[in-house]
């Protein structure tokens, strides 16, 4: 039985970043959902950005897996919340070069 019934996992680091892929393995442990929204690519250091100019879209890439075109802001606002959210650091967080 899993402890708790979804997360949310996310960051800046975008949709492939190794991170993201461990953290999402991890979850998959505990949680009957686990949901991945990520940037299609890099946005490190635009997390609080807002994407005017460009039009968002959102790519499938898996069964409750996403790659966003836009910035890490236009994530937010699901329509069904999950219950626990994960973020991860990405390399700048620890100290990597």
């Amino acid at each position: 039985m899993k402890i708790v019934n979804r997360v949310l996992l996310t960051n800046d680091d975008g949709f492939d970043a190794p991170g993201l892929a461990l953290l999402a393995q991890a979850a998959e442990e505990i949680a009957e959902e686990v949901w991945i929204v990520a940037p299609s690519q890099d946005k490190s250091g635009v997390a609080n950005s807002l994407s005017m100019r460009e039009p968002v879209r959102v790519v499938s890439r898996g069964v409750r897996h996403f790659a966003v075109y836009g910035t890490p802001r236009r994530l937010r606002g699901f329509r069904h919340p999950p219950s626990h959210e994960g973020y991860t650091a990405g390399p700048g967080a620890v100290g990597h070069q």
